[in-house]
């Protein structure tokens, strides 16, 4: 079981990437969305995601320890936090090709296979 940490900024994308995930892992979620998730729990629930360990991204929390770390384009937010995370153990997991192609040109890992096989390799390192 690893510990991972998710930055996200949508739900849908949130349960559509990861809803195998919190089944097999120690999964938290930072929220970059200004609308309430609390709202319509169901979702979350049913995909299995303890919902105590989503919360509010705060640019000025401490980061927290995980196994793993994935993170979400955020309209190129993420660049505001991928120096702060490790490189070996973090994954950029975006559609928006210009996002990955400069966080390609930046040296960031990014996500090319599904995330349980991400997991998979990074606790193996």
């Amino acid at each position: 079981m690893a510990r991972v940490m998710i930055y996200e900024d949508s739900k849908e994308d949130l349960i559509e990437r990861y809803e195998d995930l919190p089944r097999l892992h120690d999964v938290s979620v930072r929220s970059l969305d200004n609308r309430d998730w609390s709202v319509d729990e169901a979702p979350f629930r049913k995909a299995g995601f303890d919902l105590s360990k989503i919360r509010d991204y705060d640019p000025t929390e401490e980061i927290v320890g995980a196994d793993i770390y994935f993170v979400d384009g955020l309209n190129g937010i993420c660049f505001n936090i991928l120096p702060r995370l490790p490189r070996e153990r973090t994954f950029l997991n975006t559609g928006h090709h210009s996002i990955r192609e400069s966080a390609k040109k930046q040296g960031y890992q990014i996500l090319e296979t599904t995330p349980e096989e991400a997991i998979q390799r990074v606790l193996k390192l």
